[in-house]
């Protein structure tokens, strides 16, 4: 376990090497790796890629986890990846096919797993809905190469904004400051899932320990950045909302982020221990 950063700057931890002004040193053929859960996005999938293949930045890859969508998703992603190899560009797309809905946590880590095995420096999660914008990859990648761990596509720090119905931002804000407060996390948007992360950080990670399967995931991800010294910042995004199809979001999805919220608590927070500690002794004495 990586000893705490102890800096109190609420927007944000930064490394020694940002501290002090002197950047790491930039190494060339850097790859980057753009990870894109999917279920039913066959509307969406095919112009997202389109535009993240119109920044032709040099060593971005991509990784579609598709969960079996009925939609035909799938298929859809296969097609562009015969395209795409074909044109010879020195861009991969590969697709990962699942049996079925697990839950976009689940998702990422099946991608970050593969980028990691396929050399990544770089990782950033995206959703495949187009709510998040493209051409603010190169601004997560300019944050990255300066040495932070953890770049967050910010809806709430000066300049971000979410451009979606009214009960989706209320939920959303509701949900930012349960999590804010609940987990005692200085992150403006705990709850984002725009983000780039360092092979350093996904490295350190042990998968078969995050629990998180849904949305939840990307709260997780943020408290094991803040609460391992691992540095980090936000940069402001827009938040569109989706042009195509149904929003993931239901209250099914609410209660399980929800709970699993809960146990992220349960696991870290030492003011858990007295909880644990009943339940611990209670389980002892029944059986």
């Amino acid at each position: 376990m990586k000893k705490k950063n102890k800096n109190t700057n609420h927007k944000s931890q930064i490394s020694p090497d940002v501290k002090s002004g002197s950047r790491p040193k930039r190494r060339e053929n850097l790859k980057i790796v753009v990870v894109i859960p999917t279920y039913n996005e066959k509307d969406n999938i095919e112009d997202l890629v389109g535009q993240i293949l119109d920044l032709k930045i040099k060593g971005l890859n991509i990784i579609i986890v598709d969960d079996n969508s009925p939609d035909g998703t799938g298929q859809i992603a296969e097609r562009l990846k015969s395209e795409i190899r074909s044109k010879k560009s020195g861009i991969n797309l590969d697709v990962i096919h699942r049996k079925g809905k697990q839950g976009i946590g689940t998702a990422y880590a099946a991608g970050f797993k593969k980028a990691l095995k396929g050399g990544a420096d770089y990782i950033i999660s995206m959703d495949a809905d187009l709510s998040h914008n493209p051409k603010d990859i190169p601004g997560l990648l300019c944050k990255a190469r300066q040495g932070y761990d953890l770049v967050l596509g910010s809806r709430y720090v000066k300049g971000g904004a979410m451009l979606t119905k009214w009960n989706r931002r209320i939920l959303s804000h509701l949900a930012n400051l349960f999590v804010r407060i609940f987990l005692t996390l200085p992150i403006h948007d705990c709850t984002a899932g725009y983000k780039c992360y360092s092979r350093k950080f996904i490295e350190f990670l042990d998968f078969d320990h995050i629990d998180s399967v849904g949305y939840a995931f990307q709260v997780e991800m943020v408290y094991n950045v803040k609460n391992n010294g691992f540095s980090y910042i936000e940069i402001p995004i827009i938040f569109n909302d989706r042009n195509n199809g149904g929003s993931k979001l239901d209250g099914r999805e609410i209660t399980t982020s929800t709970k699993a919220i809960f146990k992220i608590a349960y696991r870290y927070k030492w003011w858990c221990r007295p909880v644990k500690f009943i339940i611990t002794k209670t389980k002892n004495f029944l059986f």
